[in-house]
C-alpha cells in the first residue's frame, strides 16, 4: 500500500511501500528489452516471404517500403498486393525495384503485368 504523509514543511512524502509498487514495472522493462541470442552460424536461416498489401500513396510510403528493401536478412522475398493497376503505389514499388536491383524476389500481385 502506498503511504503518503506530510512533512513539517508541508510537502507530501511517499513511503517505502512505493518501491514495492514500481518493482513490476522494472521487471517488465527488463523482460521486454531482453536481447535475443543470435542463431548459430552453422545453421542456415530459413527463407521468408513478406506480404505487403498496398493501396494508395501516403507521405511516408517510400521510406516505409525502403526498410523492407534494405533488410539484412539473408534470404527473403517481397510480395506486394495491389488491387488496382492505376494505383500510385505501383510506381513507388517499381522505383524501389530499380533502386535496389540486388533484391531479385519482388512480385506485384493482383495486377496483370
Amino acid at each position: 500500500m502506498l503511504r503518503v504523509s506530510k512533512t513539517k514543511t508541508g510537502y507530501l512524502q511517499l513511503g517505502k511501500t512505493f518501491t514495492n509498487v514500481t518493482k513490476p514495472f522494472h521487471f517488465s522493462k527488463y523482460r521486454l528489452h531482453k536481447k535475443v541470442k543470435p542463431l548459430p552460424s552453422d545453421e542456415p536461416y530459413p527463407g521468408v516471404s513478406i506480404l505487403k498489401p498496398l493501396m494508395g500513396e501516403d507521405p511516408h510510403l517510400v521510406s516505409n517500403l525502403e526498410t523492407f528493401f534494405t533488410m539484412t536478412y539473408p534470404e527473403y522475398e517481397l510480395l506486394f498486393c495491389i488491387e488496382d493497376e492505376k494505383d500510385p503505389a505501383i510506381d513507388v514499388v517499381n522505383a524501389l525495384k530499380e533502386k535496389y536491383p540486388k533484391l531479385k524476389q519482388i512480385s506485384i500481385l493482383g495486377v496483370p503485368q
